[in-house]
Order: structure tokens, then sequence, then C-alpha cells
């Protein structure tokens, strides 16, 4: 059995603001029914070209997303998978802040969520 891809694997330190995000961009793709070395390769593609930032993501023109990711060799599921990273890239902008990233996702009323300040209390 092949080992599973870590986020150290992948350079990422999830105990700052950029390492949150980019945490959340692999989280999101290695989420999809693709090989890890698939969806890191994709995420290697996007850190390499420099989307790194919620902005990115949320472009009104779909099409940048959708190449890089084509180029990351993430093809089976790109289309989804540009849909699901607008909308989240959208989330972490309008709840993100330079000092404090916010991560917040919605249930289905919008008022369920997650922020990195909930972590290590226990109280979760």
């Amino acid at each position: 059995m092949t080992a599973l891809i870590t986020a150290a694997d992948l350079g990422i330190d999830t105990g700052t603001d950029q390492g949150l995000f980019d945490w959340l961009l692999a989280s999101l793709l290695f989420g999809r029914p693709v090989q890890q070395q698939t969806a890191a390769t994709a995420y290697r593609k996007f850190k390499a070209d420099g989307w790194d930032t919620p902005e990115h993501f949320t472009a009104d023109d779909q099409h940048p997303l959708w190449h890089e990711l084509w180029e990351g060799d993430y093809h089976r599921m790109s289309s989804v998978m540009s849909e699901e990273l607008r909308a989240v890239g959208g989330d972490a902008e309008l709840f993100g802040s330079t000092d404090s990233l916010q991560l917040v996702w919605s249930s289905g009323d919008g008022h369920g969520g997650i922020s990195s300040s909930d972590h290590g209390d226990g109280d979760t």
C-alpha cells in the first residue's frame, strides 16, 4: 500500500495563516476521488504559479482556474473542482483576513462554521 501524502510532504505549515489556506486548498484537491499523486501535482502547480490567495479562485473568468487544474494533471474532476474552488475561495475571501485567517464554511442554513480559533481548546 502506498503511504499517504501529508501536509508536511507538501511543505504546508498549518501554524500560519498562509499554511491554513494551503491546507484548505490541498484538502479540497485530495478530497475528490483522484489519485493522491494527481492531487499533489495539482497542489504543487497552484503553488508554483502563485495561486495562494482566495482572490485567485474567485475571478469571473473561470477559464484560468480550469486551465491551472488541467495543467496540474487534475483532469478527471476539473470542471467540478473549479466550481468548488471558486465557491470555497469566495467564502475564504469573505471571512479571511491577513491577521487571522478565518476558514468558514456554512451548513445548509448558513449558520454553521469553524474558524482557525476553534482548535486546541477541546470545546469545539
